[in-house]
This record gives structure tokens, C-alpha cells and sequence, in this order.
């Protein structure tokens, strides 16, 4: 048994344990099912060309063989499917079939092989094509991500299609580079991409565990700025522009109160908070509002973050932001971030939700319980909130 069949093997349980997990993580999604299916179509791959090289027979070689060439054809157009749905579910366009054409072809080559027990795929005059259409389907995957990565709005999704980019560009080139030897060598030099594999592998788990691909629900319902309504009446609560407000009050009244009057007057809003955001708009009459919800738990179709993660809630908030335009920022939950994060931290990350919302001319309000503080902390918190209605 060879290095390549032990890295082939290893590759296999990884891609297993990785698509199980995804689809484990919300399986109504169409990304996350996709994301599996790629996965396991990967461990038809690595399976078949570690069992070719184990066996020494030639008809079980023979079909190991084909089953490995048969997850790499379905695979590709699999991938760049997933390039046009990633990172957020999209309606099947029409001309996304056509990708599955060539497939199609190469599919009913390998079932006359199968047939005739003779090798077709991999030596002329149809192994150049063959090794083409490998080659041009992995570069317009890449080049999809790319260019989903220039067009996002998403401070998130932008980290997440780096992160899996990369794991998949390291797995790539070595591919591509395999794939230019046996074309331009016409041998065959091995797969040394099942090394790279679960370096690949790492990059996807790194992005899974730190900022939550294929965990989080999708973003559709989160960071559109849009107000409730237009309404043109006279408001009784005025908010100065870029302003930040601190409201001390045991009871949540007035806070709410003045963050409904603003997003009911043509103002957009967002709301953190470590309620279920139900909750908040049944009570208060939210429809359109984004509400992120601070939370370890996973909320079903909602945006959840953990409160422990603020350097996350801080890269969402800023996509808020990402269409120039006044707006406002409610946070009534201070007292558990401190709680979860400590209050220095809290503080820091007060201070930067202040600082962006005054340099795009938009407000935050902020409610605090001040029996829950000692007079130094209100002090902090006072200097870092910068204007008291």
C-alpha cells in the first residue's frame, strides 16, 4: 500500500465525516445539500483511485477505476452548480442545466466502457478532451467564486467565499498540474491531489467553525436596510444626525419606543438583541426590521451569532452600512454581552458600533439597566455613548 492509497483512504473518511456534518447542519438547505453531494461525489473519487491502486486484478482495477472516473465527471458540473448558489440559496436559472451536457457526454463513454471492458476516457483520441473539459470546468468554478467575491455586499460571505476559494485553489492546481503531466507526458503520474485534499479540507472546517458556513442560516432576511413604513407625521422623539443615545431605564419602554417611531419614518433599522426576534415583532409590529439575534443556539430562519463573537457582530453590522443612507441601531441587550464578554470588551465593542454608525450619519441607541452597573462603568459607558436624549 502505497503513500496514495493511504492519502486516498484518509481523504475519504475526511469528505464523509465533512458532508455528513453539512447536511447534519441544516439539511433544507439547497447550498448545504450541495455542499454535501460535492463532498461525497469527492469520496467516490479518492474511494475508487486508492481501491485501483490496492487491488492488483484487472477486472476489479478495471471497475474501481471507472467508479473513480464516474464521481469525478459528476462532480465538476456538480461544483460549478454550487458556484452559482453559494453562499446564499438562489432560483435555478434555466442555462445552469447546460453545464450538465458535457457530463452527460463523458457519462455515456464510461457506460460503453463498462460494457465492453475497454478504456475509452483516458487515451486517444478522447483523452485530451476528456482532460479539457476537467481542466475548463475547474477554472470556471474558480473564476464563478471570484467573481461572487468581487460582487458581495457581505462582509461575511466575502470571508467565507475567500476561505472555501482558497481550499479549494490548493486542491485545484495540484489537480490541474496532474492533469497537464498525463496530457503533455501521456503517462500517468499518480493523483497527488488526494494530498491536498484535506488541506482543502481544513480551510472549509476552519470557515465552518469561526464564522459559521453552512451553520448560520441564509442572509435573505438580514442587512436590507429598509424602514416599516413612510409615515409623514410630526415625530415626537428627534434623533440628531450621527448621534448615539444611552437610555437608563429598569423597564424597556422608551427605547423600543423611540426605535419604532424612527424605522415608521422612512428610517431603516437594526435591532441586536438576545431575544428571539419572534418575540420582538409580535410585541412591537416589526415586519421589515432585520433583527440579529445574539445567541449559541441555532435559530431556524433566522440570523444568530454568538454573543461571545463580537468581532462577528461586528463584520454583519458593518454590511448594514453597506448602502449609504441614514439609519439606526438598537441594542438592548449590553448587560449580557458584558456578562458573556466581560465589560472591558463590551465596552471596546460599544465604542466601535458608536464609531460606525456616526461616520455614516446614522444613530444608535443603546438601553441600560443602571442598577446592573457600578458608577464607574456608567462613567465608561457615558463617555463611549456620546449624547442622552
Amino acid at each position: 500500500m502505497d503513500v496514495y492509497t493511504i492519502a486516498g483512504f484518509v481523504s475519504s473518511a475526511l469528505l464523509i465525516l465533512l458532508g455528513l456534518y453539512i447536511l447534519k447542519a441544516d439539511p433544507r438547505s439547497s447550498v448545504n445539500r450541495m455542499a454535501a453531494l460535492i463532498a461525497f461525489l469527492g469520496v467516490a473519487w479518492c474511494l475508487g483511485k486508492s481501491m485501483e491502486d490496492l487491488f492488483h486484478g484487472k477486472n476489479i482495477v478495471f471497475l474501481w477505476g471507472r467508479f473513480a472516473e464516474a464521481g469525478l465527471i459528476l462532480l465538476l458540473p456538480v461544483f460549478v452548480h454550487f458556484t452559482y448558489i453559494f453562499p446564499r440559496p438562489k432560483p435555478l436559472r434555466p442555462h445552469v442545466i447546460l453545464i450538465y451536457l458535457p457530463a452527460t457526454v463523458f457519462m455515456g463513454l464510461l457506460f460503453v466502457e463498462f460494457f465492453t471492458w475497454e478504456h475509452i476516457l483516458l487515451v486517444s483520441p478522447t483523452r485530451i478532451p476528456y482532460s479539457m473539459y476537467q481542466l475548463i470546468f475547474v477554472c470556471f468554478a474558480m473564476f464563478n467564486l471570484a467573481r461572487i467575491s468581487a460582487k458581495s455586499e457581505y462582509a461575511m460571505e466575502l470571508i467565507q467565499l475567500r476561505l472555501i476559494s482558497i481550499g479549494v485553489a490548493v486542491s485545484a492546481l495540484v489537480a490541474v498540474f496532474t492533469m497537464g503531466l498525463n496530457i503533455f507526458l501521456s503517462g500517468n503520474v499518480g493523483h497527488p491531489a488526494v494530498f491536498a485534499i484535506p488541506l482543502s479540507i481544513g480551510f472549509i472546517i476552519y470557515a465552518i467553525k469561526r464564522y459559521k458556513m453552512f451553520v448560520l442560516p441564509p442572509m435573505t432576511r438580514f442587512l436590507v436596510p429598509m424602514p416599516e413604513v413612510r409615515l409623514k407625521t410630526k415625530l415626537k422623539f428627534r434623533l440628531k444626525k450621527g448621534g448615539s443615545y444611552l437610555i437608563k431605564e429598569k423597564e424597556p419602554k422608551r427605547g423600543p419606543k423611540i426605535f419604532k417611531e424612527q424605522v415608521m419614518h422612512d428610517v431603516s433599522g437594526l435591532w441586536l438583541t438576545t431575544l428571539h426576534p419572534n418575540k420582538i415583532r409580535e410585541r412591537y409590529g416589526l415586519a421589515r426590521t432585520p433583527i440579529l439575534h445574539l445567541t449559541s443556539e441555532r435559530v431556524s430562519d433566522e440570523v444568530a451569532v454568538p454573543p461571545n463573537r463580537l468581532d462577528i457582530v461586528i463584520y454583519d453590522i458593518s454590511t448594514f452600512f453597506f448602502r449609504p443612507q441614514r439609519s439606526v441601531v438598537f441594542v438592548d441587550c449590553f448587560k449580557e454581552l458584558v456578562v458573556i464578554n466581560g465589560f472591558e470588551k463590551a465596552l471596546d465593542f460599544l465604542r466601535k458600533l458608536e464609531k460606525m454608525c456616526s461616520r455614516n450619519n446614522s444613530n444608535l441607541i443603546v438601553q441600560i439597566d443602571t442598577d446592573m452597573f457600578t458608577e464607574k462603568q456608567l462613567t465608561a459607558i457615558e463617555k463611549a455613548i456620546n449624547i442622552s436624549p
